[in-house]
């Protein structure tokens, strides 16, 4: 995600992000071990979970569709009324949702 006055104003840098973003993510579905290996130290989870997580992720950037932005809403308001958040988020209004 973006926020959408950064994308408007720079779109060739985010299209470059995405571009390498999706090279990294299938160098990484190709190279699930040393993905893993490299990525442990960093993220503080064990190689054979990190495994697993990749294994089982689809490949490329998605899309963000509507179920995605409700359950991220959901964890919005969640975190709002633990007074994680000092003032409610409302996710369909910076996500740029995908309905294919």
């Amino acid at each position: 995600m973006a926020a959408k006055p950064f994308v408007a104003k720079y779109p060739k840098r985010v299209k470059a992000i995405l571009e390498e973003t999706e090279k990294a993510d299938v160098w990484a579905k190709s190279n699930i071990k040393e993905a893993a290996t490299l990525l442990s130290p960093q993220l503080g989870i064990d190689v054979a979970t990190l495994e697993e997580v990749l294994q089982r992720s689809p490949v490329g950037i998605q899309p963000i569709k509507p179920d995605v932005v409700a359950y991220q809403q959901q964890v919005a308001d969640t975190f709002y009324q633990l007074k994680l958040l000092p003032e409610p988020v409302r996710v369909e209004e910076v996500a740029q949702v995908s309905n294919e």
